[in-house]
């Protein structure tokens, strides 16, 4: 059993716009999560000032995520900075306790990556926020490799930063369902990431015809990612990443319960 956040997207994009993402906060509580991870994408003129937004957060006693809409490394290789940093102040604002970050298209050559990691480094040492990279749905930035090989040069790199060993590393969100997007095998990225995991995001993915999409697991699914889960900690905190509705939250509360009681300890 472990903590469980609610990402709001899971409550629908336009859903959200329209209304902004504090107005979910309640709903979120009452359904029993312990936590919120708010989506940059997703913030709009209903959220500002962010300081309402963050006093709201507090008030609600629930832990705060915050999953930035900057990935690491571009299409092109390349880091922005200026972003990045405007992503680590919104959620130093919110309160977030973490922020989130796809790794992005991580460069095949160590060289044009250099600077940025050790730029990465130096913003990343300023900022008291926890900083984890998830496992994304392109091709690179899904790899289990780009991830090693980012953590293997941030070694080499600054093998003294604090961001690089000690508690405050950089960890790995692993997303249960991005393999259905990435084509990389879920099972192969745990087992090569599952020292760094310290956060999973959960979703299914359903296939339409028309492409993947995000919907909810199954008991299936469940007892696939229980045995998956035999070499992570059981009280690994983790996200709802799936479409819920947002007008029923007895439905809702269902599949918070059901995500806490992972692993399921008749199948560890």
């Amino acid at each position: 059993m472990g903590p469980v956040m609610i990402c709001t997207s899971a409550f629908g994009a336009d859903h959200v716009t329209r209304q902004g993402q504090g107005a979910l906060i309640e709903h979120i509580r009452r359904a029993g999560a312990d936590g919120i991870e708010l989506r940059e994408e997703l913030l709009s003129h209903h959220d500002q000032p962010l300081d309402e937004l963050r006093r709201r957060l507090a008030d609600s006693a629930l832990r705060v995520a915050y999953s930035s809409a900057i990935p690491l490394f571009d299409r092109h290789g390349a880091t922005d900075g200026e972003a990045l940093g405007r992503s680590l102040a919104r959620a130093e604002a919110l309160g977030a306790t973490f922020i989130k970050f796809a790794l992005g298209d991580w460069p095949a050559h160590d060289e044009p990556a250099d600077n940025a990691l050790q730029m990465l480094l130096a913003r990343f040492e300023r900022t008291p926020l926890a900083i984890t990279i998830e496992n994304d749905q392109t091709s690179r930035g899904g790899d289990p490799q780009s991830h090693l090989q980012l953590h293997r040069r941030l070694w080499q790199l600054a093998p003294d930063s604090p961001r690089v060993g000690g508690p405050r590393a950089l960890s790995t969100t692993f997303d249960l369902g991005n393999g259905y997007w990435n084509g990389h095998p879920t099972a192969d990225g745990i087992n090569a990431l599952a020292a760094r995991i310290g956060y999973m995001h959960c979703k299914h993915a359903c296939n339409d015809g028309e492409g993947w999409h995000a919907c909810a697991p199954d008991d299936a699914t469940l007892e696939t990612w229980s045995r998956l889960w035999r070499s992570l900690p059981a009280d690994l905190p983790r996200a709802l990443e799936f479409p819920v509705p947002p007008d029923d939250p007895a439905a809702l509360r269902r599949q918070v319960d059901r995500l806490r009681h992972l692993p399921l300890k008749e199948l560890c």
